[in-house]
Formats: structure tokens, sequence, C-alpha cells
């Protein structure tokens, strides 16, 4: 460890905390901190690349916009910033009070744009669908499949959907056609296969990021009761479009 930096808890009348998402940008010193409380929020630090500790610069809550209405508690896991948009993968509870989805909000407002359904498949029904606070977990962002093509969003879930087996865990692509534009346009949902997770009971997916070309690093996360955790990293290769197959770990 080199450094390890405590941070505020409020800011006035306002809670910080509950981060569940970072996007560190080194060219102006700013790291974004997305808070997971009911509500949800943005925070911008500065000053990590100083020895000293980092300065809350801005704090913007996640709020409803002038034609979409952000549910009253979200659980954002997942952000990537992406053509003048914050994306957030926000957990659900398999509720219409609280259901999963993937979030547009405007940059730098916070004010919600487009809240998009996850397929089918992934929706709540009799055993099937995502489990109750089982994802979405992750979101991050992944090349374009030609060079020309927009870049595309990977989402991944905590657990496996209830009607997979039990160590798969499912990945869902959402792509811009060739030509379409991030900044406007409306991506489009589409499997990109499942992970595989170890042989014992208990693991699920914590956070998922591109590890160079076609490759994936998963943290993965499983609790033993009634007081243990452990923790793993596993490099996968990046299932193929379409895929029904888990990818295994290359590493862990």
């Amino acid at each position: 460890m080199l450094r390890q930096l405590q941070l505020p808890r409020r800011l006035g009348a306002a809670a910080i905390g509950g981060f569940s998402a970072a996007h560190y940008d080194a060219a102006r010193d700013s790291l974004w901190l997305l808070s997971d409380l009911p509500s949800g929020s943005l925070s911008r630090w500065g000053g990590l690349a100083a020895a000293a500790a980092p300065s809350l610069l801005e704090l913007i809550p996640l709020r409803s916009g002038p034609a979409r209405a952000l549910p009253a508690a979200i659980d954002g896991e997942g952000l990537v910033p992406l053509a003048g948009s914050w994306w957030v993968a926000s957990e659900g509870r398999r509720s219409a009070e609280r259901p999963a989805q993937l979030l547009r909000f405007a940059m730098p407002a916070g004010t919600l744009i487009a809240a998009l359904d996850l397929p089918a498949a992934w929706q709540p029904g009799p055993g099937r669908g995502l489990a109750s606070n089982g994802g979405p977990e992750s979101l991050l962002l992944l090349p374009g499949l030609r060079r020309s093509d927009p870049p595309a969003l990977l989402l991944a879930t905590e657990l496996p959907l209830l009607q997979d087996p039990p160590r798969q865990l499912r990945l869902l692509r959402w792509w811009w056609p060739p030509g379409a534009d991030p900044a406007t346009a409306a991506p489009q949902p589409v499997s990109q296969g499942a992970l595989l997770l170890p042989l014992d009971p208990g693991w699920g997916l914590t956070d998922l990021l591109a590890a160079g070309p076609e490759r994936l690093l998963g943290l993965l996360r499983r609790f033993e009761p009634p007081d243990r955790w452990q923790i793993r990293l596993a490099l996968y290769p990046l299932p193929p479009l379409h895929s029904t197959a888990a990818a295994a770990p290359l590493a862990s």
C-alpha cells in the first residue's frame, strides 16, 4: 500500500458514502465516485496526484429529468462516462419500485435522460430473471467490434439468473450500430455469453474490468458465515457475441 486516504462522510446536511463505482480522469486528476445511497449521487474529488488528502470538488445528486422520472431509490453499481453522459447500472430488487435498469444521466447536471429496461430473460418472473440484489453489478466500456464502430457497454450480473446454471454469470453488451452517435442514439442489448464462477458455492461478481484486447478481469467475492469474506481475481477471455456457453477463467 502506498497511501490510505480517508474521505469525509458528510458535506453539510448531505451524506457522502456508499461508494460502489469509480472513474479516474488522469488528465484532470479528477476521481468520480458513484454513491449507491437511496437517491444516488456523483462526487468529484481532486488532489490524488499530490501527497495531500483529496478534496471534494463537487457533489451532484442524481435526479429526475424533464422527460423521465427517477425511481425513489436506485442502487447504482457501475459507472461509465461516454459522449456527454453518465451511464449507470442500477441493481434491482425484483419489484416495480426498484427495477434493474441501465440509466443515462446528463453530464454534468445529473438529470435522468433515459432508463433502459433489461431483456425479457433478465426480468423477474416465476423461477427466472435476476435474483433480488443480484445485479447488474458491473458496467464497463468496450471498443467497437471494428475500429470504425462506436464503443459498447458491457453489463454483468453479480449472481446467476434464476433460470441459469448456478455458476454462470451472464454478460450483456449494449451496442450502437455502425454510424450511430452514442451522444443521441439509444444502444441495443445483445447477449455476450457468460463467465464461469469457481466450483465452491457462494461466489459472486463485484466488479469487472477490461484487461487488454478480448480479456476481462473479474473481482469475485464470497461470504462464509458467520463473518468471513474471500476475494479472488479471475482473468477471463471475452465470450463471443450470442454465445450461450460460459467462459472459464484463464487464471485466478
